[in-house]
């Protein structure tokens, strides 16, 4: 028994379909998912010719300035929960790039980049050059510069107000 008001549906448990409808056009974290898609498929496709994503050139970046290095210090360099780094290793080893060096137990173990994750992160630092700038110049220089810097200041005020 639900009528139709245009391309929506009457929600039978009297949810107004209108502010839905406006939530999503207007939620800031819908907004903010829909350019991060946007903004990593821009970095992903420079990275294709050297088969990473961009993610996972991040994790080798990071385990190259800051390894070696436990699980926790990449996830929080990254900003991702250990688990998900842990997870986020495990195609980076399993190809070599990575190697999770022994230490006094499985919590103490030390990523380390193997001589092929300095030389994808050789091949990978040229690419990032060149998405970089595209990017900015895709933005143009004042605004990369306001969108640095939103993004930089929400994040702290978020942070801080939780």
């Amino acid at each position: 028994n639900s009528k139709q008001l245009g391309n929506r549906r009457e929600n039978p448990m009297d949810m107004d379909m209108d502010v839905m409808a406006a939530a999503l056009s207007t939620c800031s974290c819908s907004g903010l998912r829909r350019t991060v898609r946007a903004v990593t498929g821009h970095f992903d496709q420079a990275f294709e010719p050297i088969g990473l994503k961009c993610s996972q050139v991040t994790v080798l970046m990071a385990a190259a300035v800051h390894g070696p290095a436990s699980v926790r210090t990449l996830a929080e360099v990254v900003v991702l929960d250990p688990s998900s780094m842990s997870r986020a290793l495990d195609p980076l080893e399993r190809e070599g790039l990575i190697v999770r060096e022994v230490g006094q137990s499985r919590r103490n173990r030390k990523i380390s980049l193997t001589e092929a994750g300095q030389a994808k992160l050789a091949a990978a630092a040229p690419l990032w050059q060149q998405a970089q700038a595209e990017f900015n110049a895709i933005l143009g220089g004042d605004n990369i510069q306001v969108f640095n810097e939103i993004l930089q200041r929400t994040g702290q005020i978020v942070e801080d107000a939780a």
